[in-house]
């Protein structure tokens, strides 16, 4: 499997990373934990064309997956933001951000990691 990295480089992902792709085996990761463990939300993005059309999103989620996973937190929410520019287009206007500035506010998570 094949994707580009945050430098547009072309990377082969390893079949051990792919399994972190696959939804079925990170919840059987995720069940593992502890009952209290602390709740995360994830949130990857690329902001240019070039990211959207090689979508870097891939190996955003694996190393974002895998750090939750070795970190002990719960993963509760996962959300992608393709091709907005976090330096032209503000906050308030791009819907990712508004949606996990809500779930914060209602207490739904209790750590934002974002890759990079």
């Amino acid at each position: 499997m094949r994707f580009w990295d945050q430098h547009g480089q072309e990377v082969e992902i390893s079949q051990a990373d792919q399994k972190w792709l696959d939804d079925s085996y990170f919840m059987t990761q995720q069940m593992r934990l502890e009952v209290d463990a602390p709740r995360a939300a994830l949130s990857y993005r690329v902001s240019t064309k070039g990211q959207v059309d090689h979508d870097d999103i891939p190996m955003q989620k694996i190393a974002c997956r895998k750090f939750a996973q070795e970190h002990g937190w719960r993963v509760v929410l996962e959300k992608a933001e393709k091709g907005i520019s976090g330096s032209k287009v503000s906050a308030s206007k791009r819907d990712v951000i508004q949606e996990l500035r809500s779930e914060a506010g209602k207490g739904n998570f209790d750590i934002l990691l974002l890759y990079m």
